[in-house]
């Protein structure tokens, strides 16, 4: 299981008087045994299956200042928001299997 906290980005008019703030959250990237278990048998020697989480994503317009700590949600693009995907992942090339999938 890795736990990564995502960078928060400002990006700054030409003006400088409003700023489009990006917030990537939090990631989690862990092993997912449950779709290891629902593979076929054939596939299950080829995938690794992992879980990406994520949450408190969000993406606003702030002023000349960025508060991160700002909850107001007036000008926001993005509403704090989450998500959740299963992939497999190869672990060798497959002539007939695609490298890399989301689970269904």
């Amino acid at each position: 299981r890795l736990i990564l906290n995502a960078p928060k980005i400002s990006i700054p008019s030409k003006a400088g008087d409003v700023h489009l703030a990006l917030d990537f959250g939090t990631f989690i990237i862990e092993t997912d045994r449950e779709g290891l278990a629902e593979l076929p048998p054939r596939e299950m020697g080829l995938y690794e299956c992992i879980r990406i989480s994520g949450s408190q994503v969000s993406a606003r317009f702030m002023g000349s200042t960025v508060d991160w700590e700002s909850s107001s949600s007036q000008d926001s693009l993005l509403e704090e928001c989450s998500l959740n995907m299963p992939l497999h992942i190869a672990r060798y090339a497959d002539a007939e299997l695609p490298a890399m999938r989301a689970a269904p």
